[in-house]
């Protein structure tokens, strides 16, 4: 997939859309996903005024124009060749998030359209993000013929070409709203286009094990009924059709892998590994605190929140350690916690200075999994000027 820079929306005209919707009827009667193992081609706005590929098995077109808030211009030629393949045609749409600011969409401090966004002059809002990338998707869908296309598998493209100014985490929220908001239009299947090192590059390496510790970070703003590792992968960058197969057993979020992309005669041509469902996430828990750092004079106690929230089923109870400077004084209460659950965590010094402070959890024999999680607090003791 390639990228396009745009200073102006692109607009379908009223009559395209027309003709997106009857398309959309026709190919109704599709036999559904490829078979595994076939080869097919993804095209969108490069191949506007070219010939479009002739061979393979099923077709995926790009409904927007190399960014979001785009139409590909292309779109009705493009889903009339896509469907006369046997298969059902897929979609995708460009993705990005332009925090803090979009002259198509942005929300309001807070605001809750569908998520609360807290702070909408920060870059690194999750919520909003998550609602910026929720209106991102439905404005590709309405793009792609409303909820005629809603029949079609949708693919998010993923790269470091687009607009990508917040942290991996609201770069995350901002993909999860684009998925929450094509599943609430009943869309099946919502997938993820990348490679491994533009997806870690985005979203700070996002997968089915970090999964939990990203739902904690969001839980303030907004709680996802999807998740990420529940859309499969279109894994990028096979050099060749010959080594596409290899590549279905790699995924850049640890899930199940459907699609492989390799160059193909001047096409994209993509390899069809499958369309098993991902397996079901593990069961985990995360711990976070709250405030993350705390200020205090000399003798005097900061006082922080450490919550254990559990995942995908996760069972147990962890026990409670702390380690800190000698200068520090640090106790927490209870040092056992079933999960979920919450435990206090008290802080002094007597010595001025910046302090880090780790907090770390220990399932017990009897949890789900065995993993230990920690979390750091930092803790600044100065003293009062008179």
């Amino acid at each position: 997939m390639r990228r396009r820079s745009l200073t102006a929306r692109v607009v379908l005209p009223i009559s395209a859309l027309v003709a997106a919707q009857g398309m959309f009827a026709a190919s109704a009667s599709a036999a559904g996903p490829p078979s595994p193992g076939s080869s097919g081609y993804d095209i969108s706005w490069p191949q506007c005024g070219g010939s479009y590929p002739a061979a393979g098995s099923f077709g995926i077109v790009g409904a927007t124009d190399g960014r979001p808030w785009s139409a590909n211009p292309c779109w009705s030629s493009e889903y009339t060749w896509a469907s006369g393949y046997a298969a059902t045609p897929q979609l995708y749409m460009n993705t990005a998030n332009p925090a803090p600011h979009s002259s198509y969409y942005w929300p309001v401090s807070g605001s809750r359209d569908p998520s609360l966004c807290q702070n909408a002059s920060s870059t690194t809002d999750p919520g909003c993000a998550y609602d910026y990338g929720w209106h991102a998707a439905a404005n590709a869908l309405v793009t792609a013929g409303g909820q005629n296309a809603a029949q079609d598998a949708w693919w998010l493209d993923v790269e470091t070409g687009n607009t990508w100014n917040g942290d991996g985490s609201s770069n995350a929220a901002d993909l999860q709203g684009s998925i929450d908001y094509l599943r609430s239009q009943n869309v099946a299947t919502v997938g993820v286009y990348s490679t491994g090192y533009q997806w870690d590059t985005i979203t700070g390496g996002y997968t089915a094990a970090t999964a939990s510790s990203y739902a904690a970070a969001w839980r303030a703003e907004f709680t996802s009924p999807n998740g990420i590792t529940a859309s499969p992968s279109w894994v990028a960058g096979a050099p060749t059709a010959s080594s596409a197969p290899s590549y279905c057993s790699s995924s850049f979020t640890a899930t199940a892998t459907w699609l492989v992309q390799y160059p193909s005669a001047g096409y994209d041509g993509d390899y069809w590994c499958g369309s098993s469902p991902p397996p079901p996430p593990t069961p985990s828990y995360a711990i976070s605190a709250a405030p993350q750092s705390a200020t205090v004079a000399p003798g005097s106690t900061a006082t922080v929140s450490i919550t254990l929230a559990a995942s995908d089923g996760w069972q147990g109870s962890v026990g409670l350690a702390v380690s800190a400077s000698r200068s520090v004084t640090a106790s927490i209460s209870p040092n056992s916690v079933a999960v979920p659950g919450q435990a206090t965590l008290r802080l002094s010094g007597t010595t001025p200075g910046s302090y880090t402070i780790t907090v770390t959890a220990t399932p017990s024999t009897s949890s789900s999994t065995s993993t230990v999680h920690n979390v750091s607090i930092a803790l600044s003791v100065r003293r009062h000027r008179a």
